[in-house]
């Protein structure tokens, strides 16, 4: 068994200039990215905040976690959770988020890119929710679930502002997901 160890060790060990040169690598690729790190307030233009949204870097700095509250009374109350994992083949990261923790009801899966001509990431999603539950379109989701597909930009407009919006594609196009979707900020806490 120690032998084994040690073998394992020693290919780790002969391994490590290699690895660490690819991490360099990845640090490029992630850079882009960056300005979504950190701990979000989440309002319309002039209003108190209505959620705060976190960002942070995984282990290694090769995935994002993410975490949003509402704000209901001025108190946090879970919204959802999830991870952005790099996806080396596409070069750009692939999501999946609990958007219901309390009850496990919508999850979101999809991936995160980099539209470089409108400066901004997009967070393509599908989102899977459960009968019995209200989905995004007012209407109590029917026997065997439903599927809806959103999308969501974040444009950087300095270092501690970001315009998103959140839209949600229906068979007509694409409408706000909520009243107020389509201008949504994200203003860094503490700034």
């Amino acid at each position: 068994m120690l032998k084994v160890v040690l073998a394992l060790a020693a290919a780790g060990l002969a391994a490590a200039p290699a690895a660490a040169n690819h991490a360099e690598a990845k640090v490029k690729e992630f850079a882009p990215y960056a300005f979504l790190i950190g701990e979000w307030d989440i309002h319309e233009e002039g209003a108190p905040p209505a959620a705060v949204h976190r960002a942070t870097w995984g282990v290694g700095g090769t995935s994002i976690r993410l975490e949003t509250d509402m704000l209901v009374a001025g108190k946090p109350v879970p919204h959802y959770e999830g991870i952005l994992v790099w996806n080396p083949r596409r070069g750009d990261f692939d999501m999946l988020i609990n958007l219901d923790p309390v009850s496990a009801k919508v999850q979101e899966r999809g991936r995160v890119w980099l539209d470089h001509k409108n400066r901004s990431a997009v967070r393509d999603v599908v989102a899977s929710y459960a009968a019995g539950v209200r989905g995004p379109d007012g209407k109590i989701v029917g026997p065997g679930g439903a599927e809806f597909v959103f999308q969501q930009r974040f444009k950087p407009v300095g270092k501690d502002r970001i315009e998103t919006s959140m839209m949600r594609k229906t068979d007509s196009g694409w409408v706000a997901t909520f009243p107020g979707s389509e201008s949504i900020l994200m203003t860094r806490r503490g700034s």
